[in-house]
C-alpha cells in the first residue's frame, strides 16, 4: 500500500498535478492526474512476480526470472505490458531487459492503446524516452485518442519531457538539413 501512495504522489509532482496522493481526493483531481493511478494500482494488488520485480526495480530478480522461463509476454488487469510499466517507473536497465527479453519497443497496449514512450510520458520519465529512443522506439505511433507521446507532452506540460521532444525536432532538422546538403 505504501508504495501505491509514494508512486502516486511521485507521478502527481511530476507532471505538476497539486492534489493529495489519498484515493479518496483522486477523483476531484483534474484528468491528466487522476489516470496516473491505475497503473500502480494494478501492480499493488498484482501477486505477478515479474511486474512485482519491475515496479520495485530489481534488475536482479527480473533478470532471474525470465532466465527460468516466466514469459514477458502478459499484460495486467488493464492491458498494459511490462514495458510499459517499466518506462513508467523511469528505469532504463528495466527497459533494455524486457526488450531484449522480446517485448517489441513498440507495442500499442492497454484501455487507450498507448505505447510505452506514452507512458514514460504520462510518468514524466525522461530516462525511459532515451532507453526507448535507443531501441528504435516510433514515437510518431499514436494512442487510440489520436495523441503522439510528444502530443501528451504538451499536455502535461513538464518540462523535462518537453524538452526530450525539443532536442528530438533539432536533432532531426539538423539531419534532414545536412541531407538536403548532401543532395545539392
Amino acid at each position: 500500500m505504501k508504495y501505491f501512495f509514494i508512486f502516486v504522489a511521485v507521478a502527481s509532482l511530476s507532471i505538476g498535478c497539486s492534489h493529495s496522493s489519498k484515493v479518496a481526493e483522486m477523483k476531484d483531481a483534474p484528468e491528466s492526474c487522476r489516470i496516473k493511478t491505475e497503473l500502480p494500482e494494478t501492480i499493488r494488488i498484482s501477486k505477478n512476480p515479474i511486474m512485482k520485480a519491475v515496479f520495485e526495480e530489481d534488475a536482479v530478480k527480473l533478470k532471474e526470472l525470465i532466465v527460468s522461463g516466466q514469459s514477458v509476454q502478459s499484460k495486467d488487469a488493464l492491458g498494459f505490458s511490462y514495458l510499459h510499466l517499466a518506462a513508467g517507473v523511469g528505469n532504463a536497465e528495466l527497459i533494455d531487459i524486457l526488450i531484449g527479453a522480446g517485448i517489441p519497443v513498440n507495442l500499442q497496449a492497454g484501455k487507450k492503446y498507448s505505447t510505452a514512450a506514452h507512458s514514460a510520458v504520462s510518468w514524466g520519465k525522461v530516462a525511459s524516452l532515451y532507453a526507448l529512443q535507443k531501441h528504435g522506439a516510433d514515437f510518431g505511433l499514436t494512442n487510440s485518442e489520436g495523441k503522439t507521446p510528444a502530443a501528451l507532452a504538451l499536455e502535461f506540460k513538464n518540462p523535462e519531457v518537453l524538452e526530450f521532444f525539443r532536442s528530438m525536432d533539432k536533432k532531426l532538422a539538423s539531419q534532414s538539413r545536412v541531407s538536403n546538403e548532401a543532395r545539392d
